[in-house]
Formats: C-alpha cells, structure tokens, sequence
C-alpha cells in the first residue's frame, strides 16, 4: 500500500513536472512568434515610412527644381527689363520685388522641407551650432542631394561661391578630406 501512494506521488509529481515544462516551452514558443512577428510588421513599417520620405524627398526635389526655373526665368526678365529702363527709381523697386519673391519662395521651400524631414535641422544645430542660416540652407539643398551646379543657380551664386561654402561646411563639420560631405549631412 506504502508503495503504490509512493508509485502514485512520483507518477503525479512526473506529470506535474511534465506539464510545467510543456507550459514553459508553449510559452516561449508563443513569445518568438509574438516577437517574430513584431519584428516583420516593423520591418514592413519601416520600408513603408522610407518609400513615403523618399516621395516626400522627390515631391520637394521636384518643387524646388521649379523654383529654379522660375528664378531662371525672372532673372531673365529681370535682365531684360534692365536694358529697357531708363529711371533708376523703376529698377529699384523690381529689385525689391523680386527679392520679395524670392524670400517668400524660401520660406515655402523651408516648410516643404520641415514636413519631410522633421527633425533635420534640430540634429544639425545640436551637431554643429555654429552654422549660419546660409549654410543650413546648403545643407537642405545637399541633403536633398542637389549637384553645385543646381545650387548655384538655385541660390543666384557662382558655381566658385558653392564649392567655397561646401569647403567651410567641411572644415565647420570637422571632416576629413575621405569623408563624403554629401552622405554626412545625409546621415543627419
């Protein structure tokens, strides 16, 4: 009798056992699918908000290339004007005007840019303080990975002028000659 209560113990301890150990491992089991399947609706949520931000990124290339063109087109005018006016007055007020317009076309294009990258300009302030806005600016148009020659046209400089602020923006940023300048402030 003493033996089959001791059987019988050992056999229900044994179950007990079992059934933890069989509880644990569901459990585990339920966790890595849980924690796999997070971690693929993240990658899925990750690759969705990269492919919106690179629409976002083309839409604002897409706009601020308009922008040159219109500024292209308004130099143009500008010029022409400029040969046609005899009163000093007249030309002084459409210098105005047009640096109104550009102004304005700025500020558009800061906004635009603010919406698709948040935090951008809050990062390069806290890495590199000491950057004026015109610089900023440069690095918007490099994030956005616009050629020298678009940003020249685009900001009404030489060509000379942007390879000298690129330069400072550098030296600013203490680069070194093999770090990418482009692939830095895109990092940012």
């Amino acid at each position: 009798n003493l033996q089959l209560k001791v059987l019988i113990s050992i056999l229900l301890l044994i179950v007990v056992v079992v059934s933890f150990i069989v509880f644990n491992y569901s459990q585990k089991k339920k966790h890595l699918n849980e924690k796999r399947e997070m971690t693929l609706s993240s990658k899925h949520e990750k690759d969705k908000a990269r492919e919106i931000l690179n629409v976002k990124n083309k839409e604002l290339t897409a706009y601020t290339l308009q922008l040159i063109d219109k500024d292209r087109v308004v130099n143009e005018l500008y010029q022409y004007i400029q040969t046609r006016i005899d009163e000093k007055t007249d030309l002084d007020h459409l210098k105005r005007h047009v640096a109104g317009n550009n102004k304005k076309m700025w500020e558009e294009f800061n906004t635009r840019f603010i919406d698709v990258n948040a935090n951008f300009y809050a990062n390069l302030r806290a890495k590199h303080p000491k950057l004026t806005p015109t610089e900023r600016k440069y690095c918007a148009l490099i994030k956005l990975k616009f050629s020298s020659k678009d940003m020249a046209q685009l900001l009404l400089v030489s060509l000379e002028t942007v390879h000298i602020t690129r330069h400072r923006l550098r030296k600013k940023m203490n680069l070194q000659q093999r770090d990418n300048l482009s692939n830095y402030i895109a990092e940012i």
